[in-house]
């Protein structure tokens, strides 16, 4: 038979376990690494594509300067463009003129009334799997540094995943703070089987570990229970504000 933790470690591990998981909502630093980006590059547009849940689609759902309110929200396959070959490839590309390069979706950039003449794309991707796409178009190829730019637009795209990380984290969190509170509030209260069912089947952010403490700390006493309660619902709450 194991060893019943105290109620003072359930506690501990429950605030450990949030504090590592726990992370703001990443889309508004989406939305800033793009404007920064282009500012960064003296670029005419900067965009951000995302591979759908199946892979089989690019969607760009941040675009910045050119003509962003018809580019935001466009679907394009995977393979397409240059977006596309950025996809399937993971490889970093410039093109200083898309006229003459075959990988160019021509009919694409037409329907979205602007057409670029150069464009600069890095794939965003964690070290597990790619994310999508970020395109600077148009940049100002004359200022300083401009050579080493493939490199630097890595560093934006790095900071595009772990920007979009934070979100997906956040709203897992989300889903297992109402699987929790379902659990606790239940008459059987059945924590470890709510919570259990609500992590992902890819645990990459340590969600198993999140609701083994809470589970540690509802089980600890009537007053740990309490607090359990106490602590999912503020997170719910803060989860559901930053979604805002």
């Amino acid at each position: 038979m194991s060893e019943e933790r105290p109620p003072e470690r359930a506690i501990a591990s429950v605030a450990n376990a949030l504090s590592q998981a726990l992370a703001p909502l990443g889309d508004d630093l989406v939305d800033w690494t793009a404007r920064t980006a282009r500012a960064v590059f003296g670029a005419a547009a900067c965009s951000i594509a995302l591979l759908n849940d199946d892979g089989s689609e690019l969607v760009f759902t941040t675009a910045t300067g050119g003509a962003e309110s018809v580019v935001s929200g466009l679907r394009l396959p995977s393979s397409e463009g240059i977006a596309g070959w950025v996809a399937t490839t993971g490889q970093p590309l410039a093109v200083n003129d898309l006229s003459g390069d075959a990988r160019f979706a021509a009919n694409v950039a037409s329907s979205t009334g602007y057409m670029p003449q150069a464009i600069l794309a890095s794939p965003i991707e964690t070290d597990e799997h790619l994310l999508g796409v970020i395109e600077i178009l148009d940049r100002d190829a004359t200022r300083a540094g401009s050579d080493d730019d493939l490199a630097l637009l890595s560093l934006f795209a790095r900071q595009a995943a772990l920007a979009l990380d934070a979100a997906t984290r956040s709203r897992q969190i989300g889903d297992l703070v109402v699987a929790a509170l379902a659990g606790l509030e239940a008459a059987d209260g059945e924590v470890p089987a709510a919570m259990r069912a609500a992590i992902p089947a890819r645990d990459e952010d340590g969600m198993a570990e999140l609701a083994a403490a809470f589970a540690d700390l509802a089980s600890a006493g009537p007053r740990e229970r309490s607090l359990a309660v106490s602590l999912l619902r503020d997170v719910a709450g803060y989860t559901r504000e930053r979604r805002r």
